[in-house]
C-alpha cells in the first residue's frame, strides 16, 4: 500500500452553498432538512427548517466552515446552511462509505494551513488546489480496503480505552438514585438577573499566536474557537499575561461560550472572562450551568459584524432558577448538571457496550 498527495478537486466537486439568513427562517423541531450554521457544535446542526423557495443541497457530501472554524463535516441529509459554507459533493460514490476517514485527513490539513479562527480561511481557488494524502494500491486504486481496517482498528482501541477509564472512574455506574429524579421532576422558578449582578465581566489579555510557541509548556493557549474547549495549544507564558481560570469564556468575535477550569492565556482581548461575583458557589458545576445559560440566552443574539462586548453586556439579561425566597438556586444547578453527566455517561456506556458486543460476537463466529 502505498500513499500519494491528490488534489481536491479530483475526488470532489467542489461549490459553495446558497447562504440563508438565519434571523429570517423559522428553526422547527419537526422540520425536515438540516440547518448548518459555522460551528462545530452537534456537527454543524443549528437546527431543523422547512423547505425554502430553492432546493436544499445534497446528502452524502462535506460542508466546509470557511470562516471561523474551518472544518469539514459530513452531512447525511439533505441541508440548507448560513453564510460562508462550501459543498464537497464526492465523485466516487464509495468515498461516502469512508467519509470518517476522509473527514480526519481533511480536516488535518485544513488545521495546519488554516487555523481555526477569523484570521486566515480558504478561498474556493485555494480549496480545489487544497491537497490531502491518500492510502493507493498497486494498480494505483484508492485501497478503501485500508482504510476499513485503520477506522476499525482506532474504534477498538478507543473502546478499550473508553471502556478501562470508565471502570476506573466509577462512571459506568450511571444509574439515576432519588435525589436525581427529584431534581429532573422539581418544579422549579426562574427570574431574570442582569449578567453584570451575577458575573464581573473583564476582558482577557490579548496574546497573539506569533508570540507563543505552542507545545512549550502547561498553559491553555485559548481562542475564540468551539474545538477542544477553544484550546488550541498548551504553552510557557510569564504571570502577567495569563488570566484567572475557573469562569466562562465568552469570545468576543464568535460567541462561543466555554467554561475554563485553569488559568489560561487568550489570544484576543475582545474575549470576556466571567467570574461569579457570589464567591460561596465556585464549582464546576455551576459555571458549566452558566456557561450554557449564557450561550441559550446570547448565542442568537450576538454573531460576526455584531459581536459582544464589555459595553453591550451590560445590559443582557439571562434567566436563572431562583428558591422560594428569590435568590438564584445555586444547589438545584449543582444536582441539575451532576444528572445531565449521569445520562450523558449513560448514552455512552450504552454505546460502548454495543460495540464490544459486535466484537465479540465477529470474533466468534471466525
Amino acid at each position: 500500500m502505498n500513499q500519494k498527495e491528490i488534489q481536491l478537486k479530483d475526488l470532489f466537486i467542489i461549490s459553495t452553498s446558497k447562504s440563508v439568513d438565519k434571523n429570517k427562517i423559522k428553526i422547527e423541531e419537526n422540520a425536515i432538512y438540516d440547518f448548518i450554521g459555522r460551528t462545530v457544535v452537534n456537527n454543524g446542526v443549528q437546527g431543523k427548517i422547512n423547505k425554502l423557495n430553492f432546493e436544499p443541497n445534497n446528502e452524502n457530501c462535506f460542508s466546509v466552515i470557511q470562516i471561523g472554524q474551518t472544518w469539514a463535516l459530513w452531512r447525511e441529509n439533505k441541508w440548507y446552511a448560513s453564510q460562508n459554507i462550501f459543498i464537497l459533493e464526492p465523485k466516487d460514490k464509495e468515498l461516502k462509505n469512508h467519509f470518517l476517514y476522509f473527514q480526519a485527513v481533511i480536516n488535518k490539513k485544513l488545521g495546519s494551513l488554516y487555523g481555526r479562527d477569523y484570521n486566515t480561511y480558504p478561498t474556493k481557488e485555494e480549496l480545489n488546489e487544497l491537497t490531502i494524502l491518500i492510502p493507493y494500491d498497486e494498480e494505483n486504486n484508492i485501497c478503501y480496503d485500508y482504510m476499513d481496517s485503520l477506522i476499525s482498528e482506532l474504534e477498538q482501541e478507543r473502546i478499550s480505552e473508553l471502556h478501562k477509564y470508565l471502570e476506573t472512574t466509577g462512571l459506568n455506574d450511571y444509574l439515576l438514585n432519588d435525589e436525581d429524579i427529584t431534581t429532573l421532576n422539581k418544579n422549579i422558578k426562574f427570574k431574570d438577573f442582569n449578567i453584570v449582578d451575577v458575573f464581573k465581566v473583564v476582558n482577557t489579555h490579548s496574546v497573539l499566536k506569533d508570540s507563543v510557541i505552542f507545545n512549550s509548556g502547561k498553559i491553555p493557549y485559548v481562542t475564540a474557537s468551539e474545538g477542544n474547549n477553544s484550546i488550541v495549544s498548551y504553552i510557557n507564558a510569564s504571570s502577567d499575561i495569563v488570566d484567572k481560570g475557573n469562569c466562562v469564556l465568552i469570545g468576543g468575535k464568535t460567541m462561543v461560550v466555554t467554561y475554563q477550569e485553569k488559568d489560561f492565556v487568550s489570544n484576543d482581548s475582545h474575549n470576556l472572562a466571567l467570574y461569579l461575583i457570589d464567591e460561596k458557589p465556585q464549582t464546576k458545576n455551576i459555571y458549566l450551568y452558566m456557561a450554557c445559560v449564557i450561550y441559550k440566552s446570547l448565542g442568537t443574539k450576538y454573531h460576526w459584524g455584531d459581536s459582544i462586548s464589555k459595553h453591550k453586556i451590560q445590559s443582557d439579561i439571562i434567566k436563572l432558577p431562583v428558591d422560594n425566597n428569590g435568590n438564584i438556586y445555586y444547589e438545584y444547578m449543582e444536582r441539575y448538571i451532576t444528572v445531565v453527566e449521569k445520562l450523558t455517561i449513560k448514552n455512552i456506556v450504552e454505546y460502548k457496550n454495543n460495540i464490544i458486543a459486535k466484537t465479540k460476537e465477529i470474533c466468534k463466529s471466525k
